[in-house]
């Protein structure tokens, strides 16, 4: 009975071992990748079933590159996430050796597709950017064959990762409003840097300097303010700053509303309109009277 038992945990010992080397293989493999594209600060996750792996470019230069050659209707992913504390830029050289326009290598970022059905029998790196925001980002490279044939070195190789500073710049401009008098209006911006500053400026008329924006300034970029006669058709812009850098938005206007009264109530509209301006007390298609605005 013992010996059937020391034969049990024999058998298991072998199990258990075998089940660990790949997990311990793809470990491997990944540390390898991480020291070939100079690159430890994130975390790779290769594809268990076709991982890619490290080789050389025919100029005997070191690269990654995906695994699943020669097997038709396969796909091989190599997943990056990273966390920035700062947007960066993300680099890297890529090529794809492939049967044209049926196996494909492709890029995304954070789910979005940022490089797609790059194909055929190509010799020549290129060159992918990216500029990537702050905080949580994947990066996914994936080469997909189809169900026959191959052509090529039937692969995607990548090589030379970096993620580079990027300048201050807006990644969302405010746009014009028509808001009645007692509406709330809200001017939103956003910079690709968290920690930027924001000031907002207005003027009144298009010959007036412009002027700061009372408490519209630090790191709360959006400007809400409750709408009053005197704010038709004043202009605004935000000015935004971080470590010596500027950069400001396009000017946008705030128009006053008029109620255009429709034939059923979801059909109503505000039309904007600037002083001495004409402007239709009806619908668009009826246009049964105007008035100068604003109304007296």
């Amino acid at each position: 009975m013992k010996r059937y038992a020391r034969l049990l945990s024999a058998l298991l010992a072998v199990v258990m071992v075998v089940c660990l080397l790949p997990a311990a293989a793809l470990a491997a493999n990944e540390a390898e990748i991480e020291e070939t594209l100079g690159f430890n600060d994130g975390t790779f996750a290769n594809d268990g079933s076709y991982p890619w792996f490290v080789t050389q470019d025919g100029e005997g230069v070191a690269c990654v590159r995906s695994g699943n050659a020669g097997v038709n209707s396969s796909s091989s992913v190599l997943r990056l996430t990273v966390t920035l504390q700062d947007p960066a830029l993300l680099r890297f050289d890529y090529l794809v050796s492939s049967e044209s326009s049926y196996d494909k290598g492709s890029v995304s970022v954070n789910g979005v597709p940022e490089l797609g059905g790059v194909s055929g029998v190509n010799n020549d790196w290129e060159t992918f950017e990216c500029e990537l925001l702050a905080g949580e980002n994947v990066i996914e490279w994936r080469f997909t064959k189809d169900g026959s044939m191959a052509s090529g070195s039937d692969g995607m190789f990548i090589r030379n990762l970096s993620f580079a500073s990027v300048p201050l710049r807006i990644v969302e401009e405010p746009e014009d409003l028509v808001r009645p008098v007692g509406d709330v209006a809200v001017f939103r911006v956003k910079a690709n840097y968290t920690d930027a500053s924001y000031q907002w400026y207005y003027k009144a008329t298009e010959n007036d300097p412009w002027s700061p924006v009372a408490g519209a300034s630090g790191t709360t970029a959006n400007y809400r303010l409750t709408v009053a006669e005197r704010h038709d058709c004043f202009q605004f812009k935000c000015v935004v700053t971080r470590d010596g850098e500027t950069v400001e938005t396009e000017p946008v206007r705030l128009w006053l509303g008029l109620l255009i009264h429709a034939d059923d109530e979801e059909s109503n509209r505000y039309q904007s309109a600037c002083p001495g301006d004409e402007v239709a007390l009806a619908p668009a298609d009826t246009l049964a009277s105007t008035q100068v605005w604003p109304p007296g």
